[in-house]
C-alpha cells in the first residue's frame, strides 16, 4: 500500500466525510410539495437532480457512505467498487456525473480513468484524491476528467460541484 492510500484510509477512518448538523437534517419542503434539500438551497438550486451519480471508490464502506450522504442530498447516487462493475454499469445506464476515488500515484487508477472516460464521454468526471499540485492537476485532466477535489472535502462542496455540472451538458473534446 503507497504512501497516499494509507493517508487516504486514514482520513476516511476519522468518521463521515463532510457530515455537518445542517447535512443530518431533513429536507425543507418546497412550496410545491416536494422535498428540496438543504444542500442544494444553499447551492442556489432547488430542483431535484433526477440523473445518476455513479461513485467508483475501492473502499466499499466510504462509497456506501457518501453514496447515502449525496441521496439525502437530492442526487441518486449508486457505488461500484471497482473498474470491472463501474465498467458493467456505464454499459447499462447513463450516469451524468461519475465521482472516481483514489489515488492518483496508482497506475491502475490513471488507467481505469481513461477507461471511464472513454466509456462515458458525455458524463462528469470528478476526481476524489489528496494530491493537488500542479502537475496532478494537469494528469488529471489528460486523463479526460473535469475536475480534481482534494481530501478532506464536503459533501455540501461535492454537492454543489454536482448541481453546477446539472445544469449543462458535458460536450466530448
Amino acid at each position: 500500500m503507497n504512501q497516499d492510500s494509507q493517508r487516504l484510509r486514514a482520513i476516511r477512518a476519522r468518521g463521515p466525510v463532510g457530515v455537518s448538523a445542517t447535512d443530518r437534517l431533513p429536507p425543507p419542503a418546497s412550496p410545491t410539495g416536494g422535498r428540496v434539500s438543504n444542500l442544494s438551497v444553499s447551492c442556489g438550486y432547488e430542483q431535484q437532480r433526477d440523473l445518476p451519480t455513479l461513485i467508483v471508490d475501492p473502499d466499499r464502506q466510504a462509497a456506501t457512505q457518501l453514496a447515502a450522504q449525496l441521496n439525502h442530498a437530492g442526487f441518486h447516487s449508486y457505488v461500484a467498487c471497482e473498474g470491472t462493475a463501474a465498467r458493467m454499469a456505464l454499459q447499462s445506464t447513463y450516469f451524468r456525473s461519475l465521482i472516481v476515488i483514489g489515488s492518483l500515484d496508482d497506475l491502475s487508477f490513471i488507467g481505469n480513468l481513461r477507461n471511464l472516460r472513454a466509456l462515458a464521454p458525455h458524463s462528469w468526471l470528478i476526481v476524489i484524491s489528496l494530491l493537488s499540485d500542479h502537475a496532478t492537476v494537469e494528469l488529471v485532466h489528460r486523463c479526460g476528467a473535469d475536475t480534481l477535489i482534494t481530501v478532506p472535502f464536503t459533501v455540501s462542496s461535492l454537492a454543489c460541484k454536482l448541481v453546477e455540472f446539472s445544469k449543462r451538458p458535458r460536450l466530448e473534446l
